[in-house]
């Protein structure tokens, strides 16, 4: 289409957007791979590139967020379509300490495709029910989950976004007088152990 209107087309911009997974990653390339080998095989003189920022730093940044407040709705109050147990069980509203106007903004202009960790110990055959997750500023955009299955929570309550590194990093709105989560930096001993003998190495080795 592009030599049809003179347009020598060189480069080709396949974007960013990546997820931080290995498998998500997988995913994405099973798709691309083949398309690009139809409209640009090799020798086509279009050199193909991509912007996997997202990839490279999502996984860095863990979010724990915490249960501040629960409401019990009926289980038919959720848009049709959405994953639901049973009509005649309680559904879960959760209102969590951190929202779109602070690690979650990005959910205010793109999908947010994940489900939390519960950071408890629930039994295998607990009951899951339908759940919505909301962040703190009782605002009708602060909806961080439209609809997921969990065990029941109460207040005090942890749950584990993975994979927040991309865009969690936003300076937090002064709405409501919110304040940005704490950060803690962790590393696994065998990174810490790799980390000190390159240090060592070099300075052995100037």
């Amino acid at each position: 289409m592009a030599g049809e209107i003179g347009f020598t087309m060189n480069m080709l911009d396949i974007g960013g957007g990546f997820t931080g997974t290995e498998f998500q990653l997988e995913e994405v390339n099973h798709v691309i791979s083949p398309l690009l080998d139809i409209y640009f095989p090799e020798g086509s003189g279009v050199k193909i590139i991509s912007e996997p920022g997202s990839y490279y730093v999502s996984s860095a940044f863990t979010l724990a967020v915490n249960i501040i407040a629960k409401k019990v709705v009926e289980n038919d109050k959720f848009p049709s379509g959405v994953e639901k147990t049973g009509s005649d069980e309680p559904a879960f509203m959760y209102y969590m300490n951190d929202g779109v106007y602070g690690s979650f903004a990005s959910k205010l202009s793109e999908d947010l495709n994940t489900i939390p960790e519960v950071h408890k110990k629930y039994k295998e055959d607990e009951p899951l029910f339908t759940s919505s997750l909301w962040g703190p500023s009782c605002d009708e955009l602060d909806q961080i989950v439209e609809s997921c299955l969990l065990p029941e929570l109460n207040v005090g309550d942890w749950l584990i976004f993975d994979n927040m590194g991309a865009d969690s990093f936003h300076e937090p709105s002064a709405f409501n007088d919110f304040q940005r989560p704490a950060i803690y930096y962790m590393m696994s001993f065998s990174d810490w152990y790799e980390m000190q003998d390159a240090r060592n190495y070099f300075r052995l080795n100037g």
